[in-house]
């Protein structure tokens, strides 16, 4: 039975009373409240308590211990990580909002608009390692973790729970981390020791106090529980904890900008080559389709042979892959609002940006860097090579580019709902687009700014009237100059020619042919676009080339186990 109440307010008007009803409530009877049964899934909490283990950060203990540790010298962190700190858009995404504080922390330009005209990281930009949706189903691990920071311009320098062998080395690393406002100590570990609910969680560490040895664990689940201070052994504890998805111990990333990572211009990797879309494990199409290249690249010449006819053979043997196993991997995506010309399918076209005041200079940077990918000689032969090739075979290639159906919602909606982007096809005018998302090349070369660019430069720019045009040539060209040719097995056991420190390709022994007059196709491939790229190339397509073959390189060491070098200083 239910029961309806009013709440009547009654006003004066002369000699009459008019009543009004404010507002009605529906309430059922007391045996009908007893005889619900409240559902799981409707289930609600606000907050929860934070146990015993911890400290509040806005108590009166958290503010003496605050203004302690900041006397003291050990809270430099904490003023960059608060005014990025945010809480995380999903319940798993503990890790992907850690990571994202570090990113606009630590002033890393994503070079892909957010919304409107922004460039800004967050969570559903982070499609690299791992999609999205496993992340907001079961969150990602540190794997995944590292992985993400280093596709997204971050030096990450990590430890396990399980190879920490006091707290006194634990102790330090907090010290040294707090101390600086250049680097992000996001810390890996289980709640459940902190008699927390829930278990495995990340989150960033933002202070230390030296006299109760106490860390400042800002906790990217805000509506869960608040910044608080725990102690650093029990920090270590909880670190030391086994993840069940990997079967190691959880730990903490060291996060830095890495310097030599330049913003991408116009290339990047694409996002269907980086999803990972076996619900969290690594991707066997890229691991099959890396060995599958690298077994056809082991075989021997019996001679020296000219640039021309090692990527005539090159491209031969990737034109074979495709059609034999009928593989759809794209490795590039365009940081560039294009389109895909309905009468010519075997090319992308790409206005030439037509800059506002002041933005000539990025203009001639965006044509510069064609340019100089152009003069290779790995381009021109690749260029030679499609030369008699038909439309079909071209377009095969250019499969290598992704199209627009293929990436990311968040990318499709940024690409056709920016105010200031007309690129697309639904474009009625021939309007030339122009976003702000290419001033990163003016931020990313403060030099520019000064000095300008010289005569010769400026003219290279001529030439672009209306469009630029993506071929089949470019891709070919990009792909041997980025993909690490040389991955072919786990049974690799030692690096060739590597100093210390120094990151090389990993050669299997099998590959190395005795007979330097016999060499494998794979060698002098290598030997080529390396020469290639020094002798010729210019700082725009140097920065663009190498800056791709990190991430590549990074995502195809996650899905592969780590077999693509063995000599990472990191």
């Amino acid at each position: 039975m239910i029961a309806f109440r009013q709440l009547v307010f009654k006003t004066s008007s002369g000699k009459k009373s008019k009543p009004y009803v404010i507002f009605k409530m529906a309430v059922s009877s007391t045996s009908q409240l007893e005889n619900t049964a409240i559902k799981p899934q409707t289930l609600q909490f606000y907050r929860r308590p934070l146990p015993s283990t911890c400290i509040d950060f806005a108590s009166e203990e958290g503010k003496i211990i605050f203004s302690e540790a900041l006397a003291a010298g050990h809270m430099n962190s904490f003023f960059k990580l608060c005014s990025q700190y945010r809480t995380q858009d999903e319940p798993a995404y503990c890790g992907l909002t850690s990571l994202v504080m570090a990113l606009n922390v630590l002033e890393i330009d994503p070079g892909r608009i957010w919304k409107g005209p922004w460039r800004w990281y967050h969570e559903e930009m982070l499609d690299c390692c791992t999609s999205l949706q496993v992340a907001r189903e079961k969150g990602i691990n540190m794997e995944q973790f590292i992985c993400l920071a280093r596709c997204n311009n971050l030096a990450a320098s990590s430890m396990l729970g399980s190879d920490i062998h006091s707290i006194d080395e634990l102790r330090e690393e907090i010290k040294s981390a707090t101390l600086r406002d250049d680097v992000v100590f996001v810390a890996s570990y289980s709640r459940k020791t902190l008699s927390q609910t829930g278990d495995g969680h990340f989150s960033p560490i933002a202070g230390y106090h030296e006299g109760r040895d106490l860390a400042l664990i800002l906790d990217t689940a805000r509506f869960k529980y608040p910044p608080h201070w725990v102690s650093v052994a029990t920090l270590l504890e909880a670190m030391k904890t086994k993840d069940p998805e990997t079967g190691r111990s959880r730990g903490y990333v060291i996060l830095s900008s890495a310097k030599n990572q330049p913003s991408l211009l116009l290339f990047r990797p694409s996002c269907t080559f980086t999803i990972d879309k076996g619900k969290g494990k690594q991707c066997s199409e890229l691991t099959n389709f890396a060995q599958d290249w690298t077994k056809g690249l082991s075989s021997l010449v019996g001679k020296l042979l000219s640039p021309k006819e090692i990527v005539d053979l090159a491209l031969t043997h990737l034109s074979e892959m495709k059609s034999r196993h009928n593989l759809f991997i794209t490795v590039f995506g365009l940081t560039l609002p294009y389109k895909k010309e309905t009468d010519h399918q075997d090319n992308f076209v790409i206005r030439c940006p037509q800059p506002v005041k002041g933005d000539e200079k990025v203009t001639c940077i965006i044509k510069n860097l064609l340019n100089e990918l152009e003069s290779l000689e790995t381009f021109k032969a690749a260029k030679a090579y499609f030369m008699n090739k038909t439309s079909e075979e071209k377009s095969k290639f250019l499969n290598f580019i992704q199209t627009d159906g293929q990436c990311s919602t968040l990318e499709n909606e940024t690409r056709t709902s920016s105010t200031d982007s007309c690129c697309t096809t639904s474009c009625s005018n021939n309007t030339a687009c122009w976003s702000s998302l290419h001033r990163k090349a003016v931020d990313s070369e403060p030099s520019l700014k000064m000095t300008g660019l010289s005569a010769d430069e400026k003219a290279s720019c001529s030439s672009c009237e209306g469009t630029l045009t993506i071929g089949p040539e470019h891709a070919a060209a990009l792909f041997l100059q980025v993909w690490p040719h040389t991955v072919a097995s786990t049974q690799v056991s030692k690096c060739v020619g590597a100093k210390k420190g120094e990151e090389k390709d990993v050669v299997p022994s099998d590959q190395l042919s005795e007979d330097l007059r016999s060499p494998t196709l794979g060698q002098l491939l290598i030997e080529f676009i390396s020469s290639d790229l020094s002798r010729s190339g210019g700082r725009y397509v140097t920065d663009e080339i190498g800056t791709i073959k990190v991430k590549i390189r990074e995502v195809m060491r996650y899905h592969s186990q780590g077999i693509v070098s063995c000599c990472s200083n990191s």
